[in-house]
């Protein structure tokens, strides 16, 4: 069970949430779509974060797994110029993404697949290999996408990992309060924290801003 939940934000948080603020008028409507309907996107600094990161490195190709409603690689396209290669297994959220991207015109640099992530598509293989790997799909299956994309990620891959400290629950899962489902999705994340900043091959740094990124690169 995958839930949405609002972060507590700091003032730290707050004060730079405002100068970031996008006042492009697109944007904001899928802010306000995805806030009213509690659709998770990456939050204004995880974004703008991700926009430097991409511009230092000079991306040229972007996997990201989990579409929801095409806010992250959007912007990303758009921003950097990077070719996208993006995975929706929702319909409804497939078919936002699809119109959002179209109203934007970036059919071109924005390959949408309608698939669920942990198997495989002819279209991922074909795009590979990726400089950028974004996973922000279920949370409890973050590792198995990890392996399972790895063949396809480039040499100098950058992979970020979204929500891997999931609202403070993972750091302190003892503020969970009568949810199961919560307790187990904050100790899978757990563990694929643990995994992946101990795994033999790559290195990894978290984060602590929004709801937690870990930055991948090899070793």
């Amino acid at each position: 069970m995958e839930v949405n939940m609002v972060a507590i934000e700091s003032k730290d948080d707050l004060y730079v949430i405002d100068l970031l603020e996008d006042f492009d008028e697109f944007y904001l409507e899928l802010e306000h779509f995805a806030e009213e309907n509690r659709v998770p996107i990456i939050d204004k600094i995880g974004i703008r974060f991700l926009i430097q990161m991409l511009k230092i490195k000079k991306a040229k190709n972007l996997l990201e797994i989990g579409t929801a409603i095409g806010y992250t690689s959007i912007k990303l396209a758009e921003k950097i110029g990077c070719n996208v290669t993006t995975i929706e297994r929702d319909d409804k959220m497939y078919n936002e993404a699809k119109k959002n991207i179209e109203k934007r015109n970036l059919n071109d640099k924005i390959t949408l697949l309608h698939a669920d992530a942990l198997e495989l598509q002819d279209e991922v293989i074909k795009n590979a290999p990726y400089d950028i790997v974004f996973i922000d799909g279920a949370k409890s299956q973050s590792r198995k996408f990890f392996e399972l994309y790895e063949p396809y990620f480039a040499d100098d891959v950058v992979v970020i990992t979204d929500n891997v400290l999931f609202k403070g629950m993972v750091a302190d899962p003892s503020i969970i309060r009568h949810s199961r489902d919560l307790k187990q999705l904050s100790r899978k994340i757990n563990n694929y924290n643990t995994w992946l900043l101990s795994h033999e091959n790559y290195e990894s740094v978290i984060l602590p801003f929004g709801d937690g990124i870990a930055i991948t690169t090899r070793k």
